[in-house]
């Protein structure tokens, strides 16, 4: 990246955004678009995500993205898949149709999850260093199989939670 970042702030008509060739950007954010249904980024492999505000944008495909901070609220996400990623800050807020989120090679990161309501999957496998805070009335079990090390808190709420491991952990 030559520093700077890719924004598209409050395109009401923008239906579509294509940058097929994009590998690496500061940042690529995208806001207030309600009318956005395709987001093309499937080269993007380094800079930081942000979707806000797209809540007729339901998939998104980032099979090599390895960017450090992944932000994502008040979109219309039904499943969130992030291949990836190693290492990243994980903001998730108010996508009202997402039920599941898969980041399977997180290792270390500092992770938010909060008004997803219909959120049931959490799947973090490899997390094994994190600062979590995760809120989803619908979850009803939480895994952490790799999870050893919590940094700076770890936060657990759901109203119908009933189990939650923790196999590995030993330090907070």
């Amino acid at each position: 990246s030559s520093g700077g970042g890719l924004y598209f702030y409050s395109n009401p008509q923008l239906s579509s955004i294509s940058l097929s060739a994009l590998e690496n950007s500061d940042y690529l954010d995208v806001q207030d678009g309600p009318a956005l249904t395709t987001l093309t980024i499937a080269n993007y492999k380094t800079g930081g995500l942000s979707i806000e505000k797209c809540t007729s944008l339901t998939t998104l495909n980032i099979p090599i993205w390895e960017g450090n901070q992944l932000s994502l609220e008040t979109s219309g996400f039904t499943t969130l898949t992030v291949p990836s990623v190693i290492k990243a800050h994980v903001y998730i807020y108010n996508n009202v149709s997402l039920t599941s989120i898969s980041i399977a090679k997180l290792n270390d990161a500092e992770i938010s999850i909060s008004g997803n309501t219909l959120l049931t999957s959490v799947s973090l496998p490899l997390l094994a260093t994190a600062q979590v805070s995760i809120y989803s009335p619908k979850i009803t079990s939480l895994s952490f199989p790799a999870l050893n090390t919590i940094k700076d808190g770890f936060q657990i709420s759901g109203a119908l939670l009933t189990n939650v491991s923790l196999p590995l952990l030993t330090t907070f």
